[in-house]
């Protein structure tokens, strides 16, 4: 096979007829108006070859081939280049030994996502590579000089946006994040997205922002501005800014981030530009039905127990689940865990995994169709103020006879849990002391109920005959004369 391309190729080439590699591609987009990445397979030394074919295989999630030809040192081959989906082949032959160094395959790409240098997001095979030695004879040529060689200059600071759907709350969310050893000290970005599909609600400084100064505001539906200065220089890579979202439309938001100022302030108070490449993603978001859970608000007293509940809808079919409840333990402490009737039949684990957060894992291999109290949580106040009993859901899904798993969009109620201080025996304003200030709150909870709150009026009833009158006023006197 190798000897009939061969020939083939002397046969061409005789006839002094002069072929320049094409790119068969059904439809190619021209590059108007965007930044074009260019990268070669390049031979870096001096080497003999008569035929040969290369394929080159690139990320079509990050990259978008536009142009693919054959390189300047192949001009007096034989050559074609053909491309399929995320593949470009070269092939090559000539009737005589070629002494070649340089570009054998020029390819052009558009960045649809990612900050990789894009030498990165490419690889080659060499499937052929052949000369003639001094006898006629073939013999595959060594292509250790072969390399990627990238034409585009890599940018000091590359910026990118990129979207999903946040598991936990099942809304929008949209990070940027920037390329490592920046150095940069301050700048200011702007994000856009589409305001009828979705509503911006705040905004989180990440790890690689840690230490930095930001400000985070809308300035018009569907902008956003972020300023930021570090007196230090940012070198840390990855996430810098979390945006979360709501809901507006079912629909697909682009994503653009544009950088107004980008710069590193040197210690001599010099003002250094640092030049930056921009990524742009997008978000799909969807308004489905979304499975409330909550967890009930509690009020109890010092050393008394009291319950919550957890809750889920009718028919949510949930197989399995991981839910985490945590709390202040200087307020409160868990006792003990119920199944409750949405739960029946159901395998449920619950425990402290460490102080103040409760786990809570469970599965139903006929999927959870009840709606109503699942989980009974039992605690005992320990000091009186209040907690949030702050519920998240990790998983919650179905998985089929089949085996996919369904993941269930939730959303979630918190619980406000309230500890009383230890009443004290006539003690009227709740002040844990009686003394004569009890006097007062009575005579006004006696005189003018309406001026008192209700556990004030409650404590008045200082002989406990269910009625607030000058009767309890004279009690109370004596009690306070006889201690």
């Amino acid at each position: 096979m190798k000897k009939i391309v061969s020939l083939a190729a002397a046969i061409i080439l005789s006839t002094s007829m002069s072929f320049d590699g094409y790119l068969n591609t059904g439809s190619v987009l021209t590059a108007e108006a965007v930044d074009i990445e260019k990268v070669s397979v390049t031979l870096s030394e001096l080497t003999e070859v008569t035929n040969g074919m290369i394929t080159v295989t690139y990320d079509t999630e990050k990259l978008r081939l536009e142009k693919a030809k054959a390189g300047s040192v192949l001009a007096s081959s034989l050559c074609t280049v053909r491309n399929t989906d995320g593949k470009t082949i070269i092939a090559f032959a000539a009737s005589d030994v070629m002494s070649v160094e340089g570009s054998l395959l020029d390819l052009e790409f558009t960045r649809i996502s990612g900050t990789e240098d894009i030498s990165e997001l490419c690889s080659f095979t060499v499937n052929e590579f052949i000369s003639l030695d001094k006898e006629g004879k073939e013999y595959n040529v060594s292509t250790e000089q072969l390399k990627f060689v990238s034409d585009t200059k890599k940018a000091e600071a590359v910026v990118s946006v990129s979207g999903k759907i946040d598991e936990e709350t099942s809304e929008p969310q949209v990070m940027l994040n920037i390329s490592e050893n920046t150095g940069v000290t301050n700048g200011i970005f702007t994000v856009k997205y589409d305001p009828e599909v979705m509503k911006f609600e705040k905004g989180t400084v990440c790890e690689a922002f840690k230490g930095t100064y930001a400000e985070i505001n809308e300035v018009s539906a569907g902008v956003i501005k972020i300023a930021f200065v570090n007196n230090t220089g940012i070198s840390a890579g990855g996430d810098m800014i979390k945006l979360d979202f709501s809901v507006v439309n079912d629909g697909t938001s682009a994503l653009e981030v544009e950088v107004n100022e980008f710069s590193n302030v040197l210690m001599s108070g010099e003002v250094e530009k640092i030049s930056t490449k921009t990524v742009g993603g997008s978000v799909t978001v969807s308004q489905s039905q979304k499975a409330e859970i909550s967890i009930t608000d509690a009020i109890t007293n010092v050393s008394q127990k009291t319950d919550v509940f957890i809750s889920i809808p009718v028919g949510t079919g949930v197989t399995n689940g991981v839910m985490t409840v945590e709390y202040d333990t200087k307020l409160a402490k868990f006792d003990s865990s119920e199944a409750c009737d949405a739960f029946e039949n159901t395998l449920v684990q619950v425990y402290e995994a460490e102080p103040g957060k409760i786990k809570i894992a469970f599965i139903n291999s006929q999927g959870i169709m009840a709606g109503g109290n699942a989980l009974k949580l039992s605690f005992t106040g320990v000091a009186s103020g209040e907690t949030t009993l702050t519920l998240s859901v990790s998983e919650f899904s179905n998985i089929s006879l089949s085996g996919d798993v369904t993941k269930i969009p939730v959303k979630i109620t918190n619980g406000k849990f309230v500890v009383k201080a230890e009443e004290v025996d006539y003690d009227v304003d709740g002040n844990g002391v009686v003394n004569a200030l009890d006097l007062v709150y009575a005579k006004r909870s006696i005189l003018h109920s309406e001026s008192v709150t209700q556990d004030v009026y409650r404590r008045t009833d200082i002989n406990k005959d269910g009625k607030v009158n000058v009767f309890d006023l004279i009690r109370l006197k004596q009690i306070m004369i006889e201690e």
